[in-house]
């Protein structure tokens, strides 16, 4: 009688942990599928982000480009040479050359 007893404690003790190894499981799927989103989402982010940096310039650079620029001591040659730098920098097709007098 003891036995009986014994074994229907196992049983229900085998049947919970069986449910809660399946609630278990489906939060592990949740998870992993919020993992998987957040992956892609990052993936695109970063896909931007390469997309965008060939088009990114320093602000240094473009800063001390005007600096000399408009230093009243540089001479035409170096502005011309500034004004070309900063055109190639900024990928200056020939129509904004004209524009700036560089053609």
């Amino acid at each position: 009688m003891n036995n009986s007893k014994d074994y229907e404690e196992l049983k229900e003790k085998y049947e919970r942990l069986e449910k809660e190894n399946m609630e278990h499981k489906e939060k592990l799927n949740k998870i992993e599928e919020k993992l998987k989103d957040t992956e892609k989402e990052g993936t695109k982010v970063q896909e931007g982000r390469q997309d965008h940096d060939g088009y990114l310039v320093d602000k240094r650079i473009l800063g001390t480009f005007l600096i000399k620029y408009y230093d009243g001591n540089a001479s035409h040659f170096v502005r011309q040479s500034i004004m070309e730098s900063m055109a190639s920098l900024l990928g200056f097709n020939d129509d904004e050359r004209v524009k700036v007098m560089l053609l």
